[in-house]
């Protein structure tokens, strides 16, 4: 166990702002009015954590490294990975901790527990209620909810059964497999199957070949019968079931599907075959019924299918008249057609990579024609039909729609047109590159060169979407601009400080995005740069461990750094906990107020007026020292992990094993912190490194009045 100085948690900020502890005394009360969880965040180390506070801002569960779930009956559910534990209205623990635990449903106060992991891997399952009370142990193989049921099926001697949330088991382990359909159960047993409601009342009797399936966005049931025999060319005939198993729309059909989105069912009439023939041919046409939801019919097609894509429209594929082919086209949910079916295929056109998150723009569709079987036509429409690209010899591959420009293919060459059919880049490369999903304005393409040399030589080309023209004016075997290195959160304009790996006349370089070079073109091969724009180069293939330079240029890189520095500063640090105990931020005992940092500033002991500062969270050591003018060790590092101790941590020092063997090597180079108190700190080995020797463990909150 560690020591006693970490058993009690931090409590603390929210929201910016100070969130007094609660006493002793105050901590065993009952909290006035509802809780209400409050979150930290520090985006530079990744770190997030959560507590509960009553209506007067007093913490009554304090952060920790955890999820917290609010329960149905006013509870909470505190998760810390797969495990967790069941807390009251007012924050106190009543159950667990588990191994495992699962969320409700919604409808549901009780929830699935395990030992051993997973119930549905390796673990056993049961049940336990919002209260506290496990109605169901925990000794159940692959419990599983059955959502839309308020049932859990499991298995015994490898057969299926099904308990309800009270733990009493509803359907004895006598089955092949029990799943849920809408709200009911569809059993199979010795291959037949059946219906079953929640109390395990049969509704329909146990048939061969009967298929059960929910239907996405219906509470209904989707009911097929496959004939059964080996001469039989009889459909399957389907129909729609309610809740209680009776049809819910009228008709059997041969094939039904329900579109959410369009709100509309998608049916086939059923027919029988007579005198051994097929219904109906297989590659002909066939009636297809669009319905609303109640089963009214809304429209009737000649189709061979009908599939739903996005804003509700839907794409219908019907048959040529000689039967040998088939056409696509666009119709909206009333099944009106928006494109006529001219096309060999239609489809939604997708959106470049650099603006898929979270765009809203109306879908666009690509219209596809094939030509002497290599060659294709190709146009856009929007949602209502409307022609926005004409057909044309092109393929299009893509658009960004906040610039209103389409990543095309003409022939075996890619390009860029624009709206009107323009073209912005010229279709004279021979695609986009491997490593080209960068933030729009900016693509790149790459072409390859057969020279007759005997060697392929490739050629990479980044573009300004914008102007269309390439944004350096050198020719490069290779670029990668690279902005991986930023911490997460940290706001900068992509172009100023990406780290662009180059290549030029065999050898590697890094220039910037305005083409200067940062890093000479010398050398065999360069590293992805660091979190501070660092990059590791390699004078050749014998040169195993490099060297470290900046990937930016002075000024850039200071004002990245500074840009990092301040968010350090500037944002709630991670919070000590059982599961972090030496997170948190952490100064020299000397600058730990402005006018100390002055102070030392104006002395020179400083570069800077800028307080020198460790930030840690569970796993990862981040250090800002370089304003320490007369310092040894590292300006700044981002580390993954650091060394855990009984009393303390030990921060390992350039020169040390790059893994968790430094941790037991005695000799490895390291800080090494010991906790004097519950605030402060001290460090054994800074003195070897020209660091302060004492430290003080500061609030989670940002400190305005430190610089």
């Amino acid at each position: 166990m560690r020591g006693s100085l970490f058993k009690s948690l931090l409590a603390l900020v929210c929201a910016g702002s100070l969130c007094a502890p609660l006493s002793a005394a105050e901590a065993t009360k009952s909290a006035e009015g509802a809780l209400e969880v409050f979150t930290l965040n520090n985006e530079l180390t990744r770190w997030a954590g959560q507590g509960l506070r009553d209506a007067q801002g007093r913490v009554v569960v304090p952060v920790d490294t955890v999820e917290l779930i609010r329960l149905p009956g006013g509870g909470w559910l505190s998760r810390a990975g797969l495990g967790g534990e069941l807390l009251d209205a007012r924050g106190k623990r009543i159950a667990g901790p588990f191994e495992y635990v699962e969320p409700p449903e919604p409808s549901l106060d009780v929830m699935l527990i395990g030992t051993e992991g997973s119930p549905l891997l390796s673990g056993k399952g049961g049940l336990v209620r919002e209260d506290g009370r496990v109605v169901a142990e925990p000794a159940y193989a692959e419990l599983d909810a059955l959502e839309g049921t308020g049932l859990f099926s499991f298995q015994r001697a490898r057969r299926t059964g099904a308990m309800n949330a009270q733990g009493r088991i509803v359907l004895e382990p006598l089955n092949d497999s029990v799943k849920a359909v809408a709200s009911l159960l569809a059993v199979t047993r010795r291959g037949q199957s059946a219906l079953f409601d929640r109390s395990g009342k049969a509704l329909t009797q146990f048939r061969d070949g009967v298929d059960y399936q929910a239907l996405e966005g219906s509470p209904w049931i989707r009911e097929c019968i496959r004939p059964v025999g080996e001469d039989v060319v009889d459909e399957p005939r389907c129909r729609v079931l309610d809740e209680t198993s009776k049809p819910a729309l009228p008709g059997e059909f041969a094939q039904i599907d329900y579109l959410p989105e369009a709100q509309r069912w998608v049916a086939i009439p059923y027919g029988k075959a007579k005198g051994g023939d097929e219904s109906a041919p297989r590659y002909a046409n066939r009636t297809v019924l669009l319905l609303d939801k109640t089963g009214r019919r809304v429209a009737e097609l000649q189709a061979r299918s009908i599939r739903q894509t996005q804003a509700a429209r839907l794409v219908v594929t019907v048959a040529t008249s000689d039967g040998a082919d088939e056409r696509e086209g666009l119709a909206d949910r009333d099944g009106r057609w928006l494109v006529k079916p001219d096309y060999d295929r239609i489809e939604t056109l997708p959106i470049a990579f650099a603006e898929r998150d979270g765009n809203k723009a109306p879908p666009q569709f690509s219209t596809l024609r094939w030509v002497e079987g290599i060659r294709s036509h190709a146009g856009v429409v929007d949602a209502d039909g409307r022609v926005i690209l004409p057909m044309a010899e092109r393929q299009v591959i893509a658009h960004y729609p906040s610039l209103a420009l389409y990543i095309v293919k003409l022939g075996d060459k890619t390009g860029v047109i624009d709206s009107d059919g323009r073209w912005r880049i010229q279709a004279k490369h021979s695609g986009t590159a491997p490593n080209s999903d960068l933030p729009a304005p900016y693509v790149m393409f790459s072409d390859t060169d057969y020279s007759g040399q005997g060697e392929d030589r490739d050629r990479y080309t980044l573009y300004d979407l914008r102007s269309g023209k390439p944004v350096f004016a050198h020719e490069y075997q290779y670029l990668d601009p690279q902005d991986s290195y930023w911490p997460m959160g940290l706001k900068a304009p992509w172009p100023e400080f990406v780290v662009v790996d180059a290549q030029r006349g065999g050898k590697h370089g890094v220039i910037d995005m305005e083409g200067k070079v940062v890093v000479p073109f010398e050398y065999y091969n360069i590293d992805s740069p660091d979190r501070w724009g660092r990059v590791t180069v390699y004078r050749d293939e014998n040169d195993e461990n490099g060297r470290q330079v900046d990937g930016l240029s002075p000024q850039k890189a200071a004002r990245l750094r500074e840009m990092i520095s301040r968010q350090i500063r500037e944002q709630q640090a991670p919070v000590s906990s059982v599961h972090a105990p030496y997170a948190g931020r952490y100064v020299p005992a000397d600058y730990t107020d402005a006018a100390q940092v002055q102070a030392a500033a104006q002395r020179g002991a400083l570069s800077r007026p800028v307080a020198p500062m460790i930030l840690v969270d569970a796993s990862t050591a981040i250090l800002d020292l370089g304003m320490i003018r007369d310092r040894k060790g590292p300006e700044l590092d981002y580390l993954e992990y650091y060394c855990e101790r009984d009393n303390g941590f030990d921060i390992l020092m350039p020169g040390a094993d790059v893994s968790d063997k430094a941790c037991v090597d005695p000799e490895a180079p390291r800080l090494i912190l010991q906790a004097a108190s519950e605030q402060a700190w001290t460090c054994s080995t800074c003195k070897d490194y020209g660091l302060p020797e004492r430290w003080r463990r500061t609030d989670p909150a940002p400190n305005p009045n430190l610089p």
